[in-house]
């Protein structure tokens, strides 16, 4: 970073404010109550060290600053584990189900704050038309994906939710059929498709969604998760894709 100055001469010089290395770092210790024995560590420095170019000659010249509030923030932001906000809850919605919740994520601004910036991270800078959510979880981060994408948002629906026409596609469940719909004119031939949600289990219903998007003419650019449950398997229904997922179980 680079300052004009004026000196008391009244020469213009460069000020080249280039931190070199942090002196005497504070370590604070502060707890976070809203997630168990989690603890958040944030680094203060003292005596930043500055180099000052001026008039072609070199000075180095300390300074005593305190960035507490910019370095707290900075530093508990990068620090979070987003699993100590994915809640385990037995047995839902039935018997012998693990089922891992998000809503404790969704409610800590600055965990799902995060949550968002690495689903955009998985996209890297691949060009996305359209993000397709799938209901009714894949709507909370799919919007906030495609708003962030620059990018169109498209919800994929059960039965009788859509009011315009609909393509509907059966899936397996693991007792019975279900079926997805989403509407005729969402999607057009040759965009470029993120699908979204907010866990890859089994893997069919993100398939149900691929085979929708691509009946209507899109390309799958990635299937994009919250997490991933590996050991379901669910990636061998989407050999076709580019996987990817914030959180592995």
């Amino acid at each position: 970073m680079q300052t004009m100055c004026k000196c008391k001469k009244g020469t213009n010089c460069y000020a080249l404010l280039t931190p070199l290395f942090y002196s005497d770092l504070g370590r604070i210790q502060t707890f976070n109550l809203l997630s168990r024995n989690q603890v958040r560590y944030s680094v203060a420095p003292r005596g930043l060290l500055f180099f000052l170019k001026q008039n072609k000659t070199h000075l180095f010249r300390g300074a005593n600053i305190f960035l507490f509030t910019f370095i707290q923030k900075y530093f508990q932001k990068n620090m979070l584990d987003l699993e100590d906000y994915i809640r385990i809850v037995t047995d839902f919605p039935k018997r012998g189900v693990v089922f891992k919740d998000i809503t404790p994520l969704l409610g800590n601004k600055d965990a799902s704050a995060l949550c968002l910036e690495k689903l955009v991270e998985l996209v890297a800078d691949q060009q996305i038309d359209k993000v397709v959510g799938i209901e009714s979880r894949g709507f909370f981060f799919g919007m906030l994906l495609a708003q962030k994408l620059n990018a169109g948002f498209v919800p994929v629906r059960k039965p009788g939710k859509l009011p315009f026409d609909t393509l509907k596609e059966p899936y397996q469940l693991e007792y019975g059929m279900d079926v997805l719909e989403i509407h005729e004119d969402s999607i057009q031939k040759g965009d470029r498709i993120l699908i979204h949600d907010d866990v890859l289990a089994t893997g069919g219903t993100a398939k149900a969604a691929c085979n929708l998007v691509e009946k209507l003419g899109g390309k799958i650019v990635q299937c994009n998760f919250i997490m991933n449950l590996d050991f379901l398997n669910g990636r061998s229904k989407l050999k076709r894709y580019p996987v990817a997922s914030v959180l592995t179980y």
